[in-house]
């Protein structure tokens, strides 16, 4: 294979550049604008680690936290928003229906929106968000039990924060195949994998807007893994 530079050049510059100073919207462990897939067996712990992030020191910052779910009635959510309630100027709000739901248009910016076990349910409004939610600092964490199952086009693409409970085979190629195949061999892949699923309630993190060996892949938030 060769690359052969040609005598005229078409270059592009940047026509905004980045600013200056670029503002942290979370804590440091955390992408500066979040759009998550969060994947695991029933019971793995999957609701209580996102709703655990929402409540942290370190976590994401918002003003707004919009729920999207079917099982509103789970005491994890009741504990959320029996928390936020005495939290000043954070507004807390609830849906079990997918005409509930705001357009990202509507939805109020520095928010966050959390999609709970809805597969089986209309996906646009969804895609919207994690297409169009950044240009307003809207973040979005989508939780489901299934990879497969979760829209592959403008969810599954866009996410830059992936949390991995335990996989099964096809799951876990599919994962690798979309979001890793260029860092490491599915081998060393698997490898990882099973050595951070070895200890019960353990999972990975694939921050994307993160270099390899340098917080890309991570045991939990807090433990960079060197590949």
């Amino acid at each position: 294979m060769k690359f052969l530079k040609q005598k005229e050049s078409l270059k592009f510059d940047c026509i905004c550049p980045a600013p200056k100073t670029k503002v942290k919207h979370h804590g440091s462990l955390l992408p500066n604008t979040i759009r998550s897939i969060v994947c695991g067996p029933s019971k793995c712990g999957k609701t209580n680690l996102v709703i655990s992030l929402m409540l942290h020191q370190n976590g994401p910052r918002f003003r707004n936290l919009y729920v999207y779910s079917k099982s509103l009635y789970q005491l994890k959510y009741l504990f959320l928003e029996e928390a936020l309630q005495n939290v000043e100027g954070i507004s807390h709000y609830k849906y079990n229906h997918n005409s509930e739901i705001l357009s990202p248009h509507e939805a109020s910016p520095n928010s966050i929106i959390i999609f709970d076990d809805v597969a089986c349910e209309n996906q646009n409004n969804i895609r919207n968000y994690f297409a169009m939610g950044r240009h307003k600092n809207i973040d979005c964490f989508y939780i489901n039990q299934t990879y497969t199952k979760i829209p592959k086009q403008l969810v599954r693409d866009n996410a830059n924060l992936i949390i991995l409970f335990k996989q099964d085979y096809v799951n876990l190629r599919h994962i690798y195949d979309e979001h890793v195949g260029s860092d490491m061999t599915w081998s060393q892949f698997r490898e990882m994998c099973s050595t951070v699923w070895s200890k019960p309630f353990n999972y990975i993190v694939i921050n994307k807007d993160c270099e390899r060996n340098k917080g890309c892949y991570r045991m939990k938030f807090d433990t960079f893994i060197i590949t």
